[in-house]
């Protein structure tokens, strides 16, 4: 992509040439851009009263750059643009009141007292390793208990680890465009048509960690010894890697349940869990837009004019979604899946603006502007989570997910100059 931005770069070039040795008016412009944007909205990943996912938290607003060079011959103008911003970011961090339940034990009296308890979406590894049920049963059958992650008490130090969350989210986006029309200054309005190129790239995580635990669901009992102790205790190395996660570091053993002794010095530390879920998407535009420009105030010092831009896509898109276990305790076991997928598509770009030209000499003019770009069809790195399904087969299958829109808006001060 590179080679062809550079292509049209020298395409621009080599007409700016041309319009200067015809004795054409030559411009440039450069621009500080000050933008926001909207935080597109996915499936949550933890579900009930405390419910979350990868797009929490509101994007910051990011500064950027433009730069523009164009020449006018006659009643034509050509101009080629690079507009850049800074990582948009956002994120957030807390605690849950209420624990995580892992399996679909949710709203059970027994393991889930007056149903206040979450839960992990069913289409993360960690929730479909804790509904494991083997084809012969025995130790490793998942079933029999609800598997949850939760707030703990170090009994030997009184230390409270609390269940918490963290989110992120960082997008990048940059574009280049070279277009051709009628002269700016010619009439009160203007048209062009030319190419435009997008890119914009995402990337989503949430990280939910705590102890992690199990009781029966027949009678709601821990893990203590007892003979109403129904087996298994924890959550198996078979049932993390049958979800297609692979043991990665550690022990590569599992979980174990909190471990409840009548004398808590005897006690055995606890195995804390960290899952992670991040989703990253990346977007390549390619097509060809139309602009129209209208005078709104002519006056002898000011112009204003409002400006629309509107065009098709091809999308080269390419999007994954990671998830990964990791134990820290009295465990070390890390595991991890990842699931990758590309696509093309067609997109649609627009944008719709007003820009204030102030003219301090005849050859240095002053710009403020506000401007609101829309995407669709593209893909949006919280959204890619969406993608995870299972086939009739009981397999976890990926789809890059494109139908994404992002809506920026910000504004800019520059300055241009003639000659």
């Amino acid at each position: 992509m590179l080679r062809k931005i550079c292509f049209a770069g020298v395409a621009a070039v080599t007409l700016l040439t041309v319009c200067q040795s015809s004795q054409a008016q030559m411009f440039f412009e450069a621009d500080w851009l000050y933008y926001g944007r909207d935080n597109d909205s996915g499936k949550n990943i933890v579900t009930g009263a405390e419910s979350i996912g990868l797009s929490d938290g509101d994007f910051d607003m990011t500064s950027g750059y433009r730069l523009i060079l164009g020449g006018s011959i006659g009643e034509f103008d050509v101009d080629a643009s690079f507009f850049q911003l800074d990582s948009w970011n956002s994120g957030s961090s807390g605690t849950f009141t209420n624990l995580i339940i892992l399996d679909d034990t949710a709203g059970n009296a027994m393991v889930d007292p007056g149903g206040m308890a979450n839960s992990l979406a069913p289409f993360t590894a960690l929730s479909e390793a804790a509904r494991f049920l083997p084809l012969m049963m025995g130790m490793d059958d998942e079933t029999t208990e609800s598997e949850r992650l939760r707030a703990y008490t170090d009994p030997h130090t009184a230390a409270m680890i609390p269940l918490t969350y963290e989110t992120f989210n960082d997008s990048n986006f940059r574009e280049f465009e070279i277009n051709l029309g009628t002269q700016r200054n010619t009439n009160w309005w203007r048209f062009s048509a030319g190419y435009r190129h997008i890119k914009l790239d995402e990337r989503s995580g949430l990280t939910v960690a705590g102890a992690f635990d199990a009781l029966d669901i027949d009678d709601g009992n821990p893990f203590d010894g007892t003979v109403n102790d129904d087996p298994n205790n924890i959550l198996s190395d078979a049932a993390l890697t049958s979800t297609g996660l692979m043991n990665i570091g550690g022990a590569g053993d599992g979980f174990d349940a909190i471990f409840v002794t009548a004398d808590p010095m005897m006690a055995i530390p606890a195995d804390y869990v960290a899952y992670q879920i991040l989703g990253r998407s990346n977007n390549e535009l390619n097509g060809a837009q139309v602009t129209t420009a209208i005078r709104i105030f002519d006056g002898e010092w000011i112009t204003v004019e409002g400006i629309g831009k509107a065009g098709i896509y091809r999308n080269q898109l390419s999007g994954s979604v990671q998830e990964t276990v990791v134990g820290s305790g009295n465990d070390d076991s890390v595991y991890r899946r990842t699931f990758t997928d590309t696509d093309t598509s067609a997109a649609f770009a627009g944008n719709l603006g007003v820009r204030g030209t102030v003219s301090l000499t005849d050859y240095i003019n002053i710009i403020v502007g506000y401007d609101v770009l829309f995407l669709s069809g593209v893909a949006i790195g919280a959204e890619q989570a969406d993608g995870l399904s299972t086939d009739i087969f009981g397999a976890t299958r990926y789809q890059v997910q494109s139908d994404g829109t992002l809506i920026a808006y910000g504004s800019n001060l520059g300055f241009e100059v003639l000659w």
